[in-house]
């Protein structure tokens, strides 16, 4: 015997289910009742839901025992700031992914959070005439752009070419860093330890891209037409 209410096998001698209390009873079992399911993508919001508390407290539980650890130790508040920044950051970085803001828009932000903590740092420390803007900005600024351009890039491509794009990438970035510091220090604004970088990793850059545009974009092309 079977509950017509919610489907749960019965005995033969009960006439009431002890699980929905109905009286209804029928030999047949009938279909279990649609109860509100949960697709993946509710599935997946919800463990977004969590990770972001769970991050949201971690990060904030550690901010408040800096600054009241900080102020136990000390007369006010000296160390604690820079930490309490860092993890301000953190936090904008690592909640993006638990949030459904785009990948443009996380960028945007987590961008925004790493100037923000070195602004942070400048103002506590005086340098915001100085290493900030002329130093700071400058490589913050040609991190993004190899950065945006990276996952562009890596949209279009598949297999080694993505290795080989990513090398490229790392040896423009170490460029663009050496002339900013170069310029910084008052130096010839020209290439200088970027060089060994460059030399190092364009070269494979070049064989992983020439080997998947070749040889294994050969194999593929037999083993789709099974030759």
């Amino acid at each position: 015997m079977y509950c017509e209410n919610c489907g749960v096998e019965l005995e033969p001698t009960v006439d009431r289910c002890p699980l929905c209390d109905g009286r209804d009873v029928t030999s047949v079992p009938s279909a279990v009742p649609e109860y509100a399911s949960m697709s993946f993508a509710d599935g997946e919001s919800a463990v977004r839901r969590v990770l972001f508390r769970l991050v949201t407290l971690l990060i904030g539980t550690a901010a408040a025992v800096v600054l009241v650890t900080d102020m136990a130790v000390g007369d006010g508040l000296r160390w604690s700031p820079v930490v309490t920044l860092s993890l301000g950051a953190a936090w904008v970085v690592l909640v993006g992914p638990t949030t459904s803001v785009r990948i443009g828009t996380a960028f945007v932000l987590d961008v925004a959070a790493v100037v923000g903590l070195l602004y942070g740092i400048a103002l506590l420390y005086g340098g915001t005439d100085t290493w900030f803007i002329e130093l700071a900005l400058p490589i913050i600024a040609v991190l993004a752009a190899v950065v945006l351009l990276l996952v562009v890039f890596l949209r279009r491509f598949r297999g080694l070419v993505r290795v080989a794009v990513v090398l490229a990438a790392a040896g423009i970035l170490s460029t663009g860093i050496d002339l900013v510091i170069r310029g910084y220090r008052g130096m010839t604004v020209q290439p200088g330890w970027s060089v060994v970088v460059l030399v190092s990793v364009f070269p494979v850059a070049l064989f992983l891209y020439l080997l998947q545009a070749t040889v294994l974009r050969y194999i593929d092309l037999r083993r789709r037409f099974h030759l």
